[in-house]
């Protein structure tokens, strides 16, 4: 587990250098370590940063913006059946439109909650509202 940990630290260029320095001072189990013991040991470090950090970073970039390309050629591609069919009926009810009458009774309640969204709107606005709140909240 700790060795998995090490290399996902040195992928993640976030404190490389110190396990780096760690490695490179190493000696054996059970020994205190030596200044610069394995110099060799760094090579490893910078070859594993070059292909496990920067290539595997610019494959994950490039497929990902491959298939956000993708996607703005064909945006309903990752719809399910379902939801192709229900984008197709509302485009289809948008072609049709409303008749008079629908469209009366639509502009009654879009009259409603506009009144009711003023009304929450000036009660959110009002200047001791917010004290009002801060009161409810300490009770």
């Amino acid at each position: 587990w700790t060795a998995c940990m090490s290399l996902f630290e040195i992928a993640t260029l976030e404190g490389w250098v110190a396990v780096m320095w760690n490695a490179v001072d190493s000696t054996s189990a059970d020994h205190s370590p030596i200044v610069n013991n394995k110099p060799w040991a760094a090579v490893y470090f910078i070859v594993f940063i070059m292909f496990g950090a920067f290539l595997i970073m610019n494959l994950f970039i490039g497929v990902l913006l491959d298939t956000y390309a993708k996607q703005q050629t064909a945006p309903d591609s990752i719809l399910t059946p379902e939801q192709r069919q229900w984008a197709a009926m509302q485009t289809a009810i948008l072609k049709i439109g409303l008749s008079k009458s629908q469209h009366r009774d639509a502009e009654d309640i879009v009259k409603e909650y506009a009144a009711i969204r003023q009304k929450i709107f000036q009660l959110v606005t009002w200047r001791y509202f917010e004290g009002a709140v801060i009161v409810m909240i300490i009770l």
